[in-house]
């Protein structure tokens, strides 16, 4: 008997593997989508605004730059 439910289980799996890879091909090759149509563009603009700091630039000193891990070592903070 428990070599019957390992056959039925094993089946199962291979169905829903079967199913899941059904549904990934169909999505691939199916929707006709395109996302502009020929002799179209599209420009991008991306603008970054810093605003005021909220107060002095400084210089930190050889003995802070040490302290902080290596990808930490700016020399100039700005808060």
């Amino acid at each position: 008997m428990p070599e019957r439910g390992r056959a039925w289980r094993a089946a199962g799996q291979a169905l829903a593997y079967a199913l899941f890879a059904a549904f990934v091909g169909f999505f691939a090759v199916r929707p006709a989508w395109t996302h502009l149509g020929p002799g179209e563009a599209v420009v991008k603009v991306s603008i970054v605004h810093r605003g005021k700091p909220l107060g002095e630039c400084r210089e930190r000193s050889e003995e802070e730059l040490a302290r902080l891990p290596p990808n930490m070592r700016v020399k100039v903070v700005c808060p």
